[in-house]
């Protein structure tokens, strides 16, 4: 976390270390914060996992302290035997509490609650409707998901109900 009031931002704080362990970050990929900004998100391609950290205190400050609540291996959560190592990167989060894992490898995207369990997969990769081939970037809007696809260089908008309805996606040149 960086102090922004300044002209130079300066460090104020940490989550997690370096490591392979639980609670520890070898290769963060992206990172997302709650509505109520008590839970940091982060994704780990190269470990396949996402990792979830309970903020203590009211702000994010010098002694900020944040504990490990959870940590999923996503490559149990992918499907059956995918020919590419899942590797998750973009993460967006609804005000709602789901959470939207995009696996950059396979071009699945997670459904996950906030206790980071699997609610519903979709997409997958590929260049049909609603397909992703290079992930690499989500965010959150009223209206529903935004990945960008480096790939087909477009940004796939997946509208949930629509695509839940109709298994496609809009796409956005």
């Amino acid at each position: 976390m960086h102090d922004v009031t300044h002209v130079h931002p300066i460090p104020v704080a940490t989550i997690g270390r370096h490591g392979f362990g639980l609670g520890q970050l070898a290769d963060p990929f992206d990172v997302a914060v709650d509505g109520d900004r008590r839970r940091v998100w982060v994704t780990e391609p190269a470990l396949g996992r996402v990792q979830v950290f309970e903020v203590a205190g009211e702000e994010l400050e010098p002694a900020l302290r944040a504990r490990l609540v959870r940590s999923i291996d996503v490559r149990a959560l992918v499907g059956p035997a995918p020919a590419l190592t899942p590797a998750p990167g973009p993460l967006a989060l609804e005000p709602g509490g789901r959470a939207f894992v995009v696996d950059r490898a396979t071009g699945t995207v997670l459904v996950l609650s906030a206790e980071l369990d699997l609610l519903e997969r979709w997409a997958g990769r590929g260049e049909g409707p609603g397909a992703l081939l290079d992930p690499v970037d989500a965010a959150w809007t009223d209206e529903g998901l935004l990945v960008a696809d480096a790939g087909r260089g477009c940004v796939v908008a997946v509208s949930y109900t629509h695509l839940r309805a109709h298994e496609t996606a809009d796409v956005i040149s």
